[in-house]
């Protein structure tokens, strides 16, 4: 069994002109979005019940687990 869990995040970034030697205050002012990002958390684990791996099998497993990942990255967390 294998675990799989990703958190999705979006960021909207833009830029803002500030004039300096200003006093300075509490500046809120709406910034149009030119910027975009998007970050995945991924956390593909064994099942807790496993106690122990083989070290014969450790590699199949991680390129598994690392398949996954990567089948996350790209396409979603999708069953």
């Amino acid at each position: 069994m294998i675990n799989r869990l990703s958190k999705w995040g979006i960021i909207q970034s833009g830029f803002l002109d500030i004039q300096i030697g200003v006093p300075t205050q509490m500046i809120t002012a709406p910034v149009n979005p030119s910027e975009f990002a998007a970050r995945v958390q991924i956390d593909v684990n064994t099942s807790p019940e496993i106690r122990e791996i083989s070290s014969k099998a450790v590699p199949e497993i991680i390129a598994k687990l690392r398949s996954f990942a990567l089948e996350i990255a790209e396409k979603g967390d999708t069953p």
